[in-house]
């Protein structure tokens, strides 16, 4: 008499019944908040991209010329005062491209639905609210791009959009099962 082998089912993701997993559900609509979102943080990439050249004007002008040198002298420095312009101006140009670069991503990935990329834009947006200290209106090119990114984090935490977070992250792992 040969004992029939166990059918023991060691497919931990296999559903009840050695049912495979259902299709993924199609893709969660995203709602106008997600959208608007998008556009604010990319008018806000343009804005501070604009920003650029304002930051390096200001950085030559004869006051902020003058105001280095005074504290150069103060503080006893032997630094060449067109050297350290040029550090700082390649210091706002690539503080710059990273920052482009990063609200870039964050907002693609936002759009796309994802719940970390909506996290990094609130610290983002935080630390550019605690950098905001020169509210003087050759700063208003900054200010406004800052407003755009506060805003843009807002409307990801308003209803619809923590929905569309989770049904995101919900439909990629169905379709991660799917194909597994």
């Amino acid at each position: 008499m040969s004992e029939q082998p166990q059918n023991n089912n060691f497919n931990y993701n296999a559903y009840p019944g050695g049912q495979s997993a259902p299709p993924p559900a199609s893709i969660p609509a995203r709602p106008k908040q997600v959208d608007i979102s998008f556009w604010l943080l990319i008018a806000s990439l343009v804005l501070s991209i604009i920003s650029v050249p304002f930051g390096i004007a200001a950085l030559n002008s004869p006051e902020a010329r003058a105001t280095a040198q005074r504290q150069l002298e103060a503080q006893g420095a032997a630094v060449n005062l067109d050297a350290a312009i040029a550090a700082g101006t390649i210091l706002v140009v690539v503080i710059a491209v990273i920052s482009a670069v990063v609200t870039l991503l964050v907002a693609i990935f936002i759009r796309k639905g994802y719940n970390w990329a909506r996290i990094v834009l609130t610290v983002f947006a935080v630390i550019s609210l605690l950098n905001f200290t020169d509210l003087s209106a050759a700063n208003l090119v900054a200010i406004v791009s800052t407003l755009l990114t506060i805003a843009a984090t807002v409307l990801l935490y308003l209803n619809p959009a923590p929905a569309y977070f989770n049904q995101m992250k919900q439909y990629r792992l169905s379709k991660k099962f799917a194909q597994g």
